[in-house]
Parts: structure tokens; C-alpha cells; sequence
């Protein structure tokens, strides 16, 4: 073993965790360690635990990378894991041993370190930063059950006793999806977990907290607010179908009544369609005839409201296309059934979505490319830069024409797994192609675009894209002013996109469609943000441009995860 590894490894024993007692976010970790004088001597290991952020008990569920940990460094590290002073450092490089050194002689003894440092952290477990806790815990199970360790740690006789404590406390009535993603797997895949005493306990205070959440719906006033708390509702009834099967029609029922509630409280016609649709689902599951034609009804209406708001596009949609539609929704569902991960959905369905250039760029009239029918625009509406080619126009209606299957995409994405900002660390940290310290601008940027934040994503998708674009390069392009060569200046995008073509750095398709989103040729987002061309108003009004970039961006980084 070469001497910088092995320095590399034994230095993480000598690292001071000095005021790093009550830290349970290991980036948070990581960065007080970097911060302490008494670490300066040992960068390389400080920088060496920044490759463990993305070793997570499911990151193999949503890890693009293809890379592994050398040998040379994990038999070290599991030379050293005992003797870690810090226990979230030892739970980190535990869990990265056991998903990683298929040779250790010793995983029993890495799985009683894990549970016995999960058990650490539990009365964490449903603080609001503690996202990162959830899997571990399920994890921590995983491996009680396997190794068979209740007798040695009383893992779940704790786990209970913290879930318990919860549901009793004040807290519960701020209960969140940290709780409810929780318990659902608590539920669905350890069938023995609770006795039926227990459940039946718990279901009631289940409901006790739905009361209050309800009692609470006429002192809140934003819409946005009114719509978290009505999905933290409804999570909680998706909890009750599964733990209170006897009731399920019953619960499905009272799904549909806190969703028309909702509907009919609030003003936004976005948010009022999304609570519409969880109605009709839910009516759809109890087979209940009359409702689905109600809300149906309902949907019709609303859909007028929102259509009248774009007056751009005249829409009719024929019934084949209202089968697709419903097909590919019963599609994207029955997915999400068997897989749990954003980032899979997304790189499963988006070919679906994908623009097919080859086709738009030979259809010479406007247009036949989704709907099988011409859809007219108000020529004031198109942005106003145009290319002589008409491939702009052509784009832009394809993204429209297929708003359809990205709203439906997009709200089951939302509804499965309502992602924090830090779910997006995995595919924003160690990524090829986003230079560092850009990683939590892009992570903030697909949080606020699946929340439908669209101001937000706009700002950050626009401060990021060039600065990603050089990075590709590879180097910062600088040119000389034509007029006073003393003043230096970045190149354009434009030219920074010329260049990653000839090089044949990214995909043909990559390049035309960032050309289209951020340069003049087509909507030029980046330069009308950067010079206060977008009221917070009409970053609103491009919903359906900010629903298809987050997709398409998300595509873009996961693909080019690797690229060297």
C-alpha cells in the first residue's frame, strides 16, 4: 500500500471532533471538521470523506457513478472503523464497508456497529434536519433482522419506544413525510413488526393527528401551505389504508373528501387541479362510479380556468389522446409501485418526453407532431428571438403539445416522494460535469422546480449553466475586448456551446436544447434573468417551460453523470 493512502486512512484517527457532539447531517460533519484549526494537517483526509457523502444504506438504488472504492483504501478503513472516536463518522464508514468490501471476514461485527450507532441517534430520528436518518434506520433494521441482533441492541423494542414517544408529543402535530416515508416502510415490509394491539394504538393516535390537521385547514390562508398540509393528510390516510385494511374503502373515501375540500378552498387553479386528480385517483380505487363522474365534471371546469390564463394555445384534446394519457399515468404508477427512486422514474420515462429533433426539424408547418392537429399561437407570446430555421417555434410547441405527460410525470414524482433538497446531493455531488461549489446551487435548483418554485428555478438553473458549460470545456474561456484589449471577458454562451459541438463533448441533442432554453437563438432565459426581464408573475406563467427543463436538466446531469 502506498504511503499518501495509508496516511490518507490512519489520519482520520487523529482528526479533532471538537463541538461535532450534537451533529447528525454528516456534511454538516465533515464541514466543522474542515473548519477547525487542529485539522489543517490532514486535508487529504478531510477531502477523502467528501467521496463517502453519497454512501447512503439505499445509494445503490440511486447511484449513478460507476466507480467503486479501491481495495487499498477499504481494507485500511476496515482495519481502523473500531477505533473512530466520532460515532457518526463510525456509522458512515461502517455503512460504506458494508456496502462496499465484499471481502470483509468481519460483517457481523460492521453490522453491530451500525445498529449500535443508529441506536445513537434515534431520539433524532423526527427532528426537521434529520432526513438523512430515515434510510439509515431501515437499514440498521435490515441488518437486526439478519445478523439477529434484538437480543444484544433491543434495536426494535427502541425504535418502538422512539415512534411511540413521537405520536405522544407535540411534535406529531407537525408530523411531516420524514414520518410518514417511515412508516409506511415499516409497515409494508415488516409485516410483524407491530403486534395488532400496537397498531391498533397507533392508529388512533393516527387519526387524532388527521383531527387536528383538519381542525387547523380554516387558519391557513396561502394555498401553497393549505396544499402541504393536505398531502401531509393524505400520507397519513395512505398510512391507515395499510395498517387499517378492514377500513380501506372507507379511508379512500375520506381521501376524497379532504382533497374536494382543499379543491374548493383555494384559489390557485395549478394547485386546485393537483388536489383534483389525488380525488379522482382515490375514487378510482374504491370503484365509486358516481364521484368519478363528479369530479371528472370538476376537472373540466377547472381545466377551463387554467387554459384561460394561456391564451396562446387553443387546446382540444380528442379521446385517443385522454387513453394515452390515462395509460401512460396508470404506467408511471404501477412504476413507482416496485421502484423507489426520483432518479430511475425519471431516466425510465423521459424518452417518452424526448424531443425528437429529426422529425420536428422536417415538418415544415405548424404543427402535427403530438396531438395529430394543428395548435395555434398568438404570435405577441413566442419569445422574440427566433431563429431563420422556425426549429424554436417548433420546440417550443413540442414542449406545450407534451405538457400533458409531463404534468402527469411530474405530480406522481412529487406525491411518491416529496424530496427534501438534500435527495438531490446524490446526483449534484461528485457529478462530472457540475464544478465544485456549484453542487448545492444545481441541488437547489431541482428542489425548487419539483416544488413549483418556479422563480427559484429559473435563477438557479441560469446562475449555473454557464459556469457548467466551462467546466465541460474544461478551461475558463476568456477573450480580449475588440475595442480595449486591456478588459478581458467571458465568452458567450453561445460560444461556449459552438465550441463544446466541435469538440463533440456533449450529444448532438444536448447542445441543440440548451441552445433552444438559454441562448438568444431561443428562449434565452439566462440573459432575460440576469437582466431583470422576469417578474416573479411571469416566471409563474412558464410553468409549462419550467416543468419540462427541470426534466429534461435532470436527464442531462444523470446521463453525463461519468462524462470525462
Amino acid at each position: 500500500m502506498k504511503k499518501k493512502e495509508y496516511n490518507i486512512i490512519n489520519n482520520l484517527l487523529k482528526i479533532d471532533f471538537s463541538d461535532c457532539e450534537n451533529i447528525i447531517i454528516f456534511g454538516e460533519l465533515i464541514n466543522k471538521i474542515n473548519e477547525n484549526e487542529k485539522n489543517f494537517t490532514y486535508k487529504d483526509s478531510i477531502d477523502f470523506l467528501y467521496h463517502l457523502y453519497g454512501y447512503n444504506p439505499n445509494c445503490f438504488e440511486y447511484k449513478y457513478k460507476q466507480e467503486r472504492l479501491k481495495e487499498e483504501y477499504l481494507k485500511p478503513l476496515n482495519d481502523i472503523v473500531n477505533n473512530i472516536e466520532n460515532p457518526l463518522l463510525q456509522l458512515k464508514l461502517a455503512t460504506c464497508l458494508l456496502l462496499e468490501y465484499q471481502k470483509a471476514k468481519n460483517k457481523l461485527n460492521i453490522a453491530k456497529l451500525i445498529v449500535k450507532n443508529t441506536i445513537l441517534f434515534l431520539d433524532k430520528l423526527f427532528d426537521k434536519n434529520a432526513y438523512e436518518l430515515k434510510e439509515g434506520v431501515l437499514f440498521a433494521l435490515d441488518l437486526n433482522y439478519k445478523f439477529d441482533l434484538e437480543k444484544e441492541y433491543k434495536y426494535i423494542e427502541k425504535l418502538k419506544y422512539i415512534i411511540n414517544n413521537y405520536l405522544c408529543s407535540e411534535k406529531s402535530k407537525d408530523m411531516d413525510f420524514i414520518f410518514i416515508k417511515l412508516f409506511e416502510r415499516l409497515i409494508t415490509k415488516y409485516k410483524n413488526f407491530y403486534t395488532k394491539d400496537e397498531l391498533n394504538t397507533i392508529i388512533s393516535k393516527l387519526y387524532e393527528i388527521i383531527d387536528i390537521k383538519i381542525n387547523n385547514i380554516n387558519n391557513i390562508e396561502n394555498d401553497q401551505e393549505q396544499q402541504l398540509n393536505k398531502m401531509v393528510i393524505c400520507g397519513i390516510y395512505g398510512i391507515l389504508v395499510l395498517a387499517d385494511e378492514e377500513n380501506k374503502t372507507n379511508i379512500y373515501q375520506k381521501i376524497i373528501d379532504i382533497n374536494l375540500l382543499i379543491a374548493n378552498k383555494i384559489k390557485n387553479s395549478g394547485i386546485k387541479a393537483e388536489a383534483l386528480a389525488h380525488a379522482l385517483k382515490s375514487a378510482q380505487k374504491i370503484n365509486n362510479k358516481e364521484q368519478i363522474s363528479k369530479i371528472n365534471l370538476l376537472i373540466q371546469e377547472n381545466n377551463k380556468l387554467i387554459t384561460s390564463n394561456f391564451k396562446s394555445m387553443k387546446i382540444n384534446i380528442p379521446l385517443e389522446i385522454q387513453q394515452l394519457l390515462e395509460k401512460f399515468n396508470n404506467d408511471v404508477s404501477s412504476y413507482l409501485k416496485t421502484n423507489f427512486n426520483l432518479f430511475h422514474c425519471i431516466s425510465r420515462f423521459y424518452p417518452c418526453l424526448k424531443i425528437n429533433f429529426e422529425e420536428i426539424e422536417k415538418s415544415d408547418s405548424v404543427v402535427e407532431l403530438f396531438f395529430g392537429q394543428t395548435i395555434y399561437f398568438d404570435e405577441d407570446c413566442l419569445i422574440g428571438n427566433i431563429d431563420n430555421s422556425g426549429l424554436f417555434r417548433k420546440y417550443y410547441i413540442q414542449i406545450t403539445s407534451s405538457y400533458p405527460w409531463i404534468h402527469i410525470l411530474k405530480t406522481n414524482l412529487l406525491q411518491k416522494f416529496y424530496p427534501s433538497k438534500e435527495y438531490f446531493y446524490s446526483l449534484t455531488y461528485d457529478n462530472n460535469i457540475i464544478p465544485k461549489g456549484y453542487e448545492e446551487i444545481i441541488a437547489r435548483m431541482f428542489y425548487a422546480g419539483i416544488h413549483e418554485d418556479y422563480m427559484d428555478f429559473f435563477i438557479y438553473a441560469s446562475v449555473s449553466i454557464e459556469a457548467v458549460l466551462r467546466y465541460i470545456i474544461g478551461e475558463d474561456i476568456i477573450k480580449n475586448d475588440k475595442k480595449n484589449q486591456q478588459i478581458q471577458e467571458y465568452e458567450t454562451l453561445e460560444n461556449l456551446l459552438n465550441k463544446i459541438e466541435e469538440k463533440n463533448l456533449l450529444e448532438k441533442d444536448f447542445v441543440k436544447e440548451l441552445r433552444l432554453l438559454f441562448s438568444k437563438d431561443g428562449f434565452n432565459i439566462r440573459n432575460k434573468v440576469a437582466h431583470a426581464r422576469f417578474s416573479q408573475d411571469i416566471f409563474n406563467r412558464h410553468y409549462m417551460l419550467a416543468d419540462y427543463m427541470w426534466i429534461f436538466l435532470m436527464v442531462f446531469f444523470i446521463k453525463n453523470y461519468n462524462k470525462k
